[in-house]
């Protein structure tokens, strides 16, 4: 005999469709420009292969969605994770014009999809914090029915626990299987270039990297996953040619009279996803510096 609590969940699964979620973060992340800029999102759904790309060319970007995926049910706030990761990726490569760049090297590709895992970690972690439909969706995927909301505590451990799943499944369903391709940074790579980018957004958003903080977040994103498994002493980073060659793109991509790549985003979110790379060494130097200097004052002693 079917309960109340079934017909709840039932109800509500058949309504949310990874269509929903598309079109909240979508328009969440449009949200955050100003309306005169007139700052959209162009996109379309079509039958592909992959969860989602990029396609254009200097004249301009489209996000394709798939339409398989996008007609299937979000059951679990890990399921709207695993997705918010993927759109977060392709809104990287979307704002910042990726698809305007022609390769000089064979590091580019490697380079511009490094920093879209980078930066879409950014994006999403954006989304799930400013984003008023996107934070609608999760919030309905983690309450309990007759149960009070989770506090803001709780709905963080939550969606942090949910995130290192969903990095999890990221990690073996498209990372490793692109391993053979020259086009993409090797799969451990990209766990940790997307765990970077979420410990730069808290960075950002709070100003400094607090160590307990941090090692409270990769906890649940790394060891109660166990990703943390996936390195070893042979693991290497990328030279810093690389990060020197992604910098140089992204300054080139945003030319010498524009002040970000995509303009017209609100000066509130500028320092989480502004696209204003700036091109002056004294200034990176002293971010160098500043960031030593509180790693210099960590202790390690964590009270996990």
């Amino acid at each position: 005999m079917p309960t109340i609590l079934n017909y709840w969940f039932t109800t509500y699964t058949m309504e949310k469709l990874y269509e929903t979620l598309a079109k909240a973060a979508i328009e969440d992340f449009e949200s955050f420009f100003v309306p005169s800029s007139n700052f959209v999102i162009a996109f379309k759904v079509a039958n592909i292969h992959s969860p989602a790309k990029v396609v254009g060319n200097s004249e301009g970007s489209t996000v394709i969605l798939s339409h398989y995926m996008l007609q299937e049910r979000v059951q679990s706030v890990d399921d709207a994770m695993f997705f918010l990761i993927i759109i977060g990726h392709e809104l990287a490569h979307y704002v910042n014009k990726h698809l305007a760049h022609t390769d000089e090297s064979k590091i580019d590709s490697v380079a511009i999809e490094g920093w879209a895992d980078f930066f879409g970690a950014r994006i999403m972690f954006t989304l799930i914090t400013y984003g008023n439909q996107t934070q609608k969706i999760i919030d309905e995927l983690i309450a309990v029915p007759f149960i009070s909301p989770a506090s803001t505590s709780e709905r963080q451990d939550l969606i942090l626990r949910a995130y290192g799943r969903a990095l999890r499944r990221a990690y073996e369903s498209l990372y490793r299987p692109s391993d053979g391709s020259s086009k993409y940074p090797r799969s451990e790579i990209r766990v940790g270039t997307y765990t970077a980018g979420v410990s730069s957004f808290f960075y950002r958003l709070f100003g400094s990297i607090s160590e307990n903080w941090t090692f409270y977040v990769y906890r649940r994103l790394l060891f109660l996953t166990r990703l943390i498994e996936i390195y070893d002493e042979g693991t290497t980073i990328e030279p810093d040619s690389f990060f020197e060659r992604t910098r140089e793109i992204h300054v080139n991509l945003k030319g010498t009279n524009n002040v970000f790549i995509s303009s017209g985003l609100k000066q509130k979110y500028w320092n989480l996803i502004g696209t204003d790379y700036i091109d002056e060494p004294r200034h990176r130097e002293w971010v160098k510096e500043k960031l030593k200097k509180e790693f210099d004052e960590w202790d390690f002693k964590i009270g996990f």
